[in-house]
């Protein structure tokens, strides 16, 4: 098991392709943006989106020094209905990685998420463990434990919103993944 998350080997395992239309919720500086853009290649598209308007700005001058002119990045607060801008069913696969925890409205980023993903797509979720790595370091990286969502709350979110789980994968020892299927 890997110690830390590696972006390259998260896009392996959620199936990231040539042509694909792929949303990053949170998405930070591009920590999986940047490397899903390049897979998605020209003829694909990635919606990148955050709250915070220091991620966007950095994120958008990595894209255009890297020349990835497929990243549209907005900043929206994703917990609100039709943030995103984006019309209904339009992108093949979503992700959702380390923000559910901070999330006050966690159904409604989820609800937001579900309303832009196509009918076929795959919403790929990559959060804190809930228990994972040492007990002595366990608080010393992450968010504290009582704001981590466990796989067994995100599973119940997911199934309320239509989601069933197609398949876990190895985040790492501190994250957890899982892929939903509409």
């Amino acid at each position: 098991m890997t110690t830390f998350l590696d972006p390259e080997k998260i896009i392996d395992h959620i199936d990231i392709r040539p042509g694909m239309r792929v949303a990053d919720f949170g998405c930070g500086h591009g920590y999986y943006a940047i490397p899903i853009a390049k897979r998605v290649g020209n003829s694909g598209k990635v919606y990148a989106f955050d709250v915070q308007q220091t991620a966007v700005d950095a994120l958008r001058t990595h894209a255009q020094a890297q020349r990835l002119g497929t990243i549209e990045v907005r900043r929206v607060n994703l917990e609100e209905a039709h943030s995103t801008g984006l019309a209904d069913g339009v992108v093949n696969l979503v992700l959702i990685a380390n923000i559910l925890f901070q999330a006050e409205d966690k159904k409604g980023l989820l609800a937001e998420a579900a309303r832009i993903l196509a009918r076929d797509g795959s919403l790929a979720v990559i959060e804190w463990r809930k228990e994972g790595g040492s007990a002595s370091s366990q608080d010393a990286l992450g968010p504290p434990v009582h704001l981590r969502v466990s796989q067994e709350e995100i599973k119940s979110m997911m199934e309320e919103k239509g989601f069933h789980k197609e398949r876990e994968f190895d985040a790492g020892e501190w994250h957890y993944g899982i892929i939903f299927k509409k």
